[in-house]
């Protein structure tokens, strides 16, 4: 039985995070999320390396665009300051084993 999306605090960003926990999200549980935010919103994803994760969190965010020129950087910083309004859609943060 899939779980149901809950909100939890999300520190620097611009509204809660609604998150979905231990099971991977399915396309209807995203669609429930990202009805929820600003249509006119843009997305973004977290940059960097290869592979994929499980989808587990949705938040809404204000970013900086092209703050980063770094390749190895994401282009954009999520800023409580930045004048652009996105949905940051992340998977889990993972830590080395």
């Amino acid at each position: 039985m899939p779980l149901s999306p809950v909100v939890s605090p999300a520190p620097g960003t611009a509204q809660g995070a609604l998150l979905l926990h231990e099971l991977a999200m399915r396309v209807n549980e995203l669609i429930v999320l990202l009805s929820q935010m600003p249509a006119d919103a843009e997305v973004v994803v977290k940059g960097y390396e290869e592979g994929v994760d499980d989808v587990v969190d949705v938040t809404l965010v204000q970013i900086r665009k092209g703050f980063y020129k770094e390749w190895y950087y994401g282009k954009h910083a999520i800023d409580k300051a930045g004048d652009v309004q996105a949905v940051f859609i992340a998977g889990p943060e993972r830590q080395p084993e």
